[in-house]
């Protein structure tokens, strides 16, 4: 059957821009608090402090095989064996919340998958993908997502309207 690799653009774009902000802002305020010749230094450490963490985003990304599932988020990589896993659902994580994909290990904490489609219907059928390939054993959990990622929401309904232009 092979195997199934998602590397999401939008959920690294959006991890690699908030990195940039965020060394961004703190470098400024930093090197404007110290002044010259320290601000310089600060926001050179800043530039590069935002450099890599943009890095550690583009490295987001989920590989699923007969065998299990290797589940690479911004700061971790996860290596899970399908014979640990109970179940797979759709769960939030973050402090802006934004769905995931759960790994329900049995015994131990569960694995969450940054690369998530975020809009429901697709998080469905992406989790009956990844369901997939694992055994009869492991269940499908509920997606607890809520609201978030809605298909009726205004942004995916351009984005529907675009394709389907683009396409006729």
């Amino acid at each position: 059957m092979g195997s199934l690799t998602y590397e999401p653009w939008r959920v690294r774009a959006n991890e690699v821009s908030i990195a940039l902000v965020f060394f961004a802002t703190a470098g400024v305020i930093v090197s404007f608090a110290l002044g010259s010749p320290w601000g310089y230094e600060t926001a050179a450490l800043a530039g590069v402090g935002a450099l890599a963490a943009a890095w550690r985003a583009l490295r987001v990304r989920l590989v699923v095989t007969q065998q299990g599932v290797v589940v690479e988020n911004y700061w971790a990589t996860h290596h899970v064996q399908w014979s640990e896993v109970e179940g797979v659902g759709i769960a939030l994580i973050g402090t802006f919340p934004r769905p995931a994909l759960a790994f329900k290990r049995r015994d131990k904490r569960p694995v969450f998958a940054m690369a998530t489609p975020l809009r429901r219907t697709e998080r469905h059928e992406f989790q009956l993908a990844v369901l997939a390939f694992a055994p009869p054993s492991v269940q499908a959990l509920p997606d607890t997502a809520g609201v978030i990622g809605s298909d009726r929401a205004l942004s995916n309904q351009l984005r529907r309207w675009w394709v389907r232009r683009r396409h006729s």
